[in-house]
């Protein structure tokens, strides 16, 4: 029993955008407001896969790396 509830409450961690220690000039929570506080809220969070500005990101990263090599 123990075993199921550890996984549950691992699959029910929040993950974060990875580009939070190093965000973007356009991330909704740069300069929050009171139009970006919702959206935020969720994309930073477990949605950021799905964000514009989080997609136009890893491309650039991705861009950058493949020039160092």
């Amino acid at each position: 029993m123990k075993s199921d509830e550890s996984t549950v409450s691992r699959s029910k961690k929040k993950k974060k955008c990875p580009f939070i220690g190093s965000p973007g000039k356009d991330c909704y929570f740069l300069d929050m407001n009171s139009n970006k506080i919702s959206m935020a809220l969720f994309y930073c969070q477990n949605h950021y896969a799905q964000c514009a500005i989080y997609k136009k990101m890893k491309t650039k990263k991705s861009v950058h790396k493949d020039l160092k090599r």
